[in-house]
């Protein structure tokens, strides 16, 4: 019953059908059949709160404190020459490309992309996107929902976000 809600909550934010399938089919291909609440929840996206530092915004639009229990959801968006911090997690992070183009370094290996198009961050891999277009560049973030984030200095990072 999540995945509707989610699948709802993307539609309400005018996203194409393929993205809402690309996004639906990569949280139903990696849930897990064990599942700790049996709660419908509704997440309104006006309420929510944006993130901002160095040209990059991020919203959690699926997270803990909305109720979910197996992966959290943001929208992000990468502003003109922004970039995101050099980091990487414990589980694989799946990046929904909505609009623009740049460069995905993972693993210090650069590849290029162009929206649509999905890229997926294995888990451990140090991973950074770098917004190389004349617009920004939005995408919708899938990650594992209590997974640890670290910086370029394997510090972890705690990100308001996921609240």
């Amino acid at each position: 019953m999540k995945i509707a809600v989610i699948i709802d909550s993307l539609q309400m934010m005018h996203l194409s059908t393929t993205t809402v399938l690309l996004v639906s089919v990569l949280i139903a291909a990696t849930s897990c059949a064990h599942r700790h609440s049996h709660e419908a929840h509704v997440v309104p996206h006006h309420a929510l709160r944006e993130f901002s530092n160095n040209g990059i915004t991020v919203v959690g639009i699926a997270t803990k404190g909305h109720g979910a229990d197996e992966y959290e959801v943001w929208k992000t968006q990468i502003a003109v020459h922004g970039k995101t911090p050099l980091h990487s997690h414990d589980s694989e992070e799946v990046f929904v490309i909505l609009k623009g183009q740049g460069e995905a370094i993972i693993g210090g290996e650069v590849h290029l992309f162009e929206a649509p198009c999905t890229l997926i961050a294995p888990a451990g891999i140090a991973h950074q996107l770098v917004n190389t277009g004349a617009t920004e560049t939005d995408a919708v973030v899938v990650i594992g929902i209590d997974s640890t984030i670290y910086d370029s200095d394997q510090k972890i990072m705690s990100l308001p976000w996921r609240e």
